[in-house]
């Protein structure tokens, strides 16, 4: 989930609970969050509906599915959403002012500042191409039925005896009678058009459209491959790949959209921000995070219970509010004599 970091004097930051944005933040549940991330991410604009209390401060966040959102700007050039009403749920018609709604833009490369694109727009080739042949392998394989085939005879048929002996044959030997045993007489022939999928190279025509496709979005390579042969190594570098190439970049876009309606614009310019802390990502579960908890622990980067509370999610312990002194740290003069006073 998103939070609200504010920076500190002596450095870093600290995460924010008790205002009303942050605690305006910490309602937004998972379906709402999904539906704004994925109208950001597939249809280029994503909203959610600032409620706010009788002080006008942030109270409650509420998604609101793109395809009901138009924009449309008065008489004063100020903006506003219009949200179709849904008759399906029984929501009707709402004019929201600018103020009231968070607007995640995936991209930015349309006619105007106001209105995000979608990625694909920019890979619809591929998107068409990789439909179509979808649409190719489903006539191929839908109830085990080949393309086609002809009967042929010695002689010439007659229309009406060709059309009933067409219509015989498809009722028995089609669909769900594929596979079953067709006796033939009067010098009667069946050749079966064969089309291989091979042949028409579909499953290439698939892949690399789908490779296309998922470079749009930053989804690296080795998500869209088989995943039997994923080692704990190799599955530990394609999640910090994800990472690195998709979430982290849209996590900001989607945490910048946030700030832009929950923070004024002195508490940015002070430092405070929205930020998705996505660092769990980087380390997998198991002996990996057990090695890089003990390192950060015992450099005296963090403190055991720092490290407790963020990456465990377990309580604080007596103690552990101190940092540890790497031992290869000390001072020289303090090696030569261990009984010296250390200096500060």
């Amino acid at each position: 989930p998103p939070a609200i970091y504010a920076k500190q004097e002596a450095g870093g930051r600290v995460q924010q609970t008790n205002s009303s944005a942050a605690r305006a933040l910490a309602t937004l549940t998972q379906a709402d969050g999904e539906m704004f991330a994925f109208g950001t991410a597939l249809a280029g604009n994503g909203f959610l509906r600032i409620v706010r209390d009788k002080q006008k401060a942030p109270f409650e966040l509420r998604a609101i599915p793109s395809w009901r959102v138009t924009l449309e700007i008065d008489d004063s050039r100020a903006l506003w959403y219009r949200v179709a009403a849904d008759k399906s749920v029984e929501e009707p018609e709402l004019l929201l002012p600018e103020a009231d709604v968070v607007h995640a833009k995936y991209r930015m490369t349309g006619g105007n500042r106001l209105w995000g694109v979608s990625p694909a727009a920019s890979c619809s080739p591929s998107l068409a191409l990789a439909l179509q042949s979808r649409d190719v392998q489903r006539y191929l394989f839908t109830n085990l039925s080949r393309p086609g085939g002809v009967l042929t005879a010695p002689g010439k048929i007659a229309p009406e005896i060709a059309k009933a002996m067409q219509a015989q044959w498809d009722e028995n030997f089609s669909g769900g009678g594929a596979g079953k045993v067709a006796v033939l007489g009067n010098g009667l022939e069946y050749e079966a058009i064969v089309w291989k999928a091979v042949d028409a190279q579909l499953l290439e025509q698939v892949q690399a459209s789908t490779q296309d496709i998922a470079r749009a979005w930053g989804v690296p390579k080795s998500f869209l491959e088989d995943g039997t042969q994923l080692t704990y190594a190799s599955a530990s570098e394609a999640t910090r790949s994800l990472y690195a190439l998709a979430l982290q970049h849209f996590c900001a876009r989607i945490a910048d959209a946030f700030a832009l309606k929950l923070l004024d614009r002195n508490e940015r310019a002070a430092g405070a921000s929205v930020e998705y802390d996505l660092s769990g990502l980087l380390v997998l579960p198991g002996a990996e995070k057990a090695e890089f908890l003990s390192k950060l622990a015992n450099a005296g980067l963090m403190t055991p219970n720092e490290l407790r509370n963020q990456y465990l999610a377990l309580p604080d312990i007596d103690g552990g509010n101190s940092l540890r002194t790497p031992t290869n740290t000390a001072p020289a003069a303090q090696w030569a004599n261990p009984t010296a006073t250390p200096t500060p």
